[in-house]
Order: structure tokens, then C-alpha cells, then sequence
């Protein structure tokens, strides 16, 4: 069974809340937390924050439906939700880049929009949707079926030509399945 949730925030003041393509709530105002009941009533919170849209998917085996796994750590730089991450020496985030094995080793994508200091969620398996990928790709909309990879020029962010300069490395992060929805398949880094 797969129960999908999505939540929409935006500037005007309301949240939506859609299971299954299917309107369920309009909340206001801008940044809640929802505890919202999946079929079996487990109770599954979605934090959300202002242009932010993440689509949690719900899996559940024979022991029924069940949270999705997300990992959280103190951010040690001002993040976007969409943005590519690793883990720093001191147990922090911070965003990654492609150009040095310190950065390159992706451990997930944040969740969401954060400060420095503060916790940012992250998944490193899953599908994001994010409603503009301006901060992540430099264009709005992802090209469905395409492969995204670590960019090696930009922190933070993907890029659909796989570097190719020795001394960089290549991470496959994702493909994309619609032009804002990125199925995450991050691999181990490859030295060029």
C-alpha cells in the first residue's frame, strides 16, 4: 500500500494538503505542522516551510504503514530545500560539491529551507518535489528522464552533464520522473 501526501506552501497565506491527488485540508498561515492519519491511523508529521513543496510517500510492508526515514543535522550554512548535502568532520551540513572528495560524498537532500545552526532534514532515498529548482538546477522545471549529477562548479547544486574534468568526480544524485519530482539514487563518488 502507498499513501502519497503532498504539501504546498506558498505566499498566499494557505497550505494544501493533497492525499492521493486528492484535496484533504487548506491550513493557514504560512509555516504549520501537520499530523495528518494515513489509513491504518499511524499518524505521520510533515513539517513544512514557507516555497516549500515535499511529497512524502508512505510505504508499508506486512507490519503496515510506516513513517519514511529522514535523517536531520545541524546546518553549518544557510540551505535550500532540493539542495545536495554532505556531513562535515564535526557531525554538521553543509552543501556539496563535486570538485573534492570532502564535499562530493552526498549523504542526502534537504528537505527543507534553513539557517545556519538550525536542524535541516534531509532524505537520501526517496522522491522530492519541489515546485521551482531555480536554487538546485538554475532552470524551474526539471527534463523528466533525465540523470542529475553533483555539479562541480556550484555548491548545492545539480547539473544534468555529468563532470567531466580529471580531478572532479562524478555522483549520480537522481533522476528526474517529472519536472518537479526528483527520484533519489545517490552513489559513491568516481574520481576522474
Amino acid at each position: 500500500m502507498s499513501d502519497e501526501i503532498q504539501v504546498t506552501v506558498t505566499d498566499s497565506d494557505e497550505i494544501a494538503v493533497t492525499i492521493e491527488g486528492e484535496a484533504a485540508i487548506t491550513l493557514q498561515p504560512d509555516t504549520e505542522t501537520l499530523n495528518n492519519v494515513v489509513s491504518d491511523e499511524t499518524p505521520v508529521e510533515v513539517t513544512v516551510a514557507p516555497e516549500t513543496i515535499v511529497e512524502v510517500t508512505i510505504e508499508g510492508g506486512s507490519s503496515g504503514t510506516q513513517e519514511p526515514d529522514y535523517n536531520s543535522a545541524e546546518a553549518d550554512e544557510e540551505i535550500k530545500a532540493g539542495q545536495t548535502l554532505y556531513l562535515k568532520n564535526n557531525g554538521h551540513v553543509a552543501l556539496a560539491k563535486a570538485d573534492n572528495i570532502a564535499t562530493a560524498d552526498v549523504i542526502g537532500i534537504a528537505l527543507d529551507n534553513v539557517q545556519a545552526t538550525f536542524a535541516c532534514r534531509f532524505i537520501d532515498d526517496a522522491k522530492i518535489t519541489v515546485s521551482d529548482w531555480t536554487n538546485i538546477i538554475g532552470a524551474s522545471n526539471l527534463t523528466i528522464g533525465s540523470v542529475y549529477y553533483l555539479d562541480p562548479d556550484n555548491y548545492g547544486r545539480l547539473t544534468k552533464v555529468a563532470p567531466n574534468t580529471v580531478g572532479d568526480y562524478v555522483v549520480k544524485v537522481g533522476i528526474a520522473l517529472t519536472t518537479n519530482t526528483l527520484q533519489i539514487e545517490i552513489e559513491r563518488p568516481i574520481l576522474l
